[in-house]
């Protein structure tokens, strides 16, 4: 059975069985019993046909050179023209797979989509000008105007207008947004979703790239870069980047995990010293305790309907995540204590909304904390500095007065000559301190006492176990003074260090080198 319509239609039809042609020159040389249940409808659809089968074309030169291709759907001008053995085929629309000549198992949609493909395979293009210059990419899928325009590769999806509009050879890209990877070449596997995602600064080359968020993007061809939210950018390979610089707490993730904030010198302004210290931190209550997960989640769904609500906690199980014990502060009570103090503490996050909750960032209380430690260093220093003056006190008591002279001294002081004694005598002494800490390993720290009136040289001179001389320091500065000893090329042993003042040996101590 066959029916024929059109001036030349079926023209050379012997034996092909079911097939059915409206239109001039429609399945002109279809002629074998092979070359079956063709449809064609149009000038010139399936005109070189001879065996090909199951063919259905609608529009003028709809599978014009089919010659031996089988179970292909096309249906308007010129779709699927150039098709001679490609099977499987679907075009919809002008052009659509125009040029495919062998090619099998690809999906057209729209004016030109697949236009110049002709060999490539399991391609699905849906919009005007989708994969418009794939020649012989395959398992590409585009959907939108122009999406993966110039794609010659395989594996990648493009959803949106102009989404990887420009890709070359890479492969395995996902793009989602207007624009989204529009500029990419050979870059291969990336994705992007949102508008100009990955499209902001030219990503060509890049790979394993992540870019989430309308205008998120990497300022180069980098690796393994994560742009996270509207306007992120990533710096650099293998980091992650949340926020923009409009962002509060935005930051970045580097290679170990580790999270960084933004804290370049040149973009920051109104700089001050005005950091809390021992005052905040002392008010801080450090605690362990368990979080009640299950409460937590039913505050964030509270606004929820109680099917949506049941529905999402159906087989949750809250027993582990609630026992975990953690360690921390509470939020509020961290609010009070920088209040308290008068400080504009950046680490406490108070809720925005009635479903938001407090929270803290708890690397920002590192900054406190070394303002702390700067105050008890010099609380530090100034004991110290107080128990020189006391141990002073002490040896010249003890190099001045004999046993049991202060106090009668001191019974018989009716004209205050023994405190100026006294006073002098700790003026004209001089002390040479044991080193801190002793023993030692990369270094220690040798503090003296040298009177303002003794002008003669002094000298720290090192000896070792046996006596000999490995080291000579002079001592200009008077009064409380210290030497700090690089100990690096000592060998582990006990040396000897002595205090000499106008070649007169004061006083000699032991260290000990770890």
């Amino acid at each position: 059975m066959r029916s024929f319509l059109g001036y030349l239609s079926g023209h050379s039809n012997t034996t092909g069985t079911y097939n059915v042609a409206i239109g001039y020159d429609a399945l002109y040389y279809n002629n074998t019993s092979i070359g079956a249940d063709n449809t064609a409808i149009g000038v010139q659809a399936l005109k070189y046909n001879t065996s090909g089968y199951q063919n259905t074309a609608t529009g003028m030169r709809a599978l014009y050179k089919n010659t031996s291709g089988t179970f292909n759907t096309a249906s308007g001008n010129c779709a699927l023209q150039d098709n001679t053995t490609g099977d499987y085929n679907t075009a919809f629309g002008y052009y659509s797979l125009n040029k495919n000549v062998s090619g099998n198992e690809n999906t057209a949609t729209g004016n030109y989509a697949l236009r110049l493909n002709e060999s490539g395979e399991q391609n699905c293009a849906y919009g005007t000008n989708a994969l418009n210059d794939n020649l012989g990419g395959w398992q590409n899928t585009a959907i939108g105007y122009n999406a993966l325009f110039s794609s010659n590769a395989r594996g990648n999806t493009a959803t949106g207008w102009s989404a990887l509009y420009s890709n070359e050879d890479g492969e395995n890209n996902t793009a989602n947004g207007t624009y989204a990877l529009r500029q990419n070449l050979s870059g291969s596997f990336n994705t992007a979703l949102g508008e100009y995602a990955g499209s902001v600064y030219g990503n060509t080359t890049g790979t394993y790239n992540t870019f989430l968020g309308v205008h998120a993007d990497a300022s180069s061809n980098y690796t393994n870069a994560t742009a996270i939210g509207y306007g992120a950018t990533a710096l650099g390979s293998d980091r992650i980047e949340l926020g923009n610089a409009a962002t509060s707490n935005n930051g970045v993730f580097t290679p170990g995990g580790l999270y960084s904030t933004g804290s370049d010198g040149r973009f920051k302004f109104n700089i001050k010293e005005e950091v809390k210290g021992l005052e905040f931190i002392m008010k801080l209550r450090p605690v362990t305790y368990n979080l009640n997960t299950k409460q937590l989640d039913d505050y964030f769904m509270q606004n929820m309907p109680d099917s949506i609500k049941v529905m999402h906690q159906d087989g949750m199980d809250f027993t582990a995540s609630s026992n975990k014990i953690h360690s921390g502060f509470i939020a509020q009570e961290v609010e009070i204590a920088a209040q308290q103090v008068g400080y504009d503490f950046d680490a406490i996050h108070k809720p925005d909304n009635t479903n938001d909750i407090y929270s803290l960032a708890y690397g920002s209380f590192v900054v406190p904390i070394v303002k702390a430690v700067q105050e008890l260093s010099k609380t530090i220093d100034s004991l110290k500095n107080h128990q020189l003056i006391t141990d002073s006190l002490l040896t010249v008591l003890k190099n001045c007065c004999p046993e049991g002279s202060t106090h009668k001294n001191m019974q018989n002081n009716n004209t205050g000559q023994t405190e100026t004694a006294i006073n002098i005598e700790l003026a004209n002494n001089i002390i040479l301190y044991q080193n801190e800490p002793n023993p030692f390993d990369e270094s220690t720290v040798i503090r003296y006492f040298i009177p303002e009136n003794i002008t003669s040289s002094a000298y720290i001179v090192f000896t070792d176990f046996y006596g000999r001389e490995i080291k000579k320091v002079e001592i200009n500065e008077r009064g409380f003074g210290k030497i700090n000893v690089d100990a690096q090329n000592l060998t582990i042993g006990i040396y000897s260090y002595s205090l000499m003042v106008d070649g007169n040996v004061i006083d000699t101590k032991k260290m000990v080198k770890e």
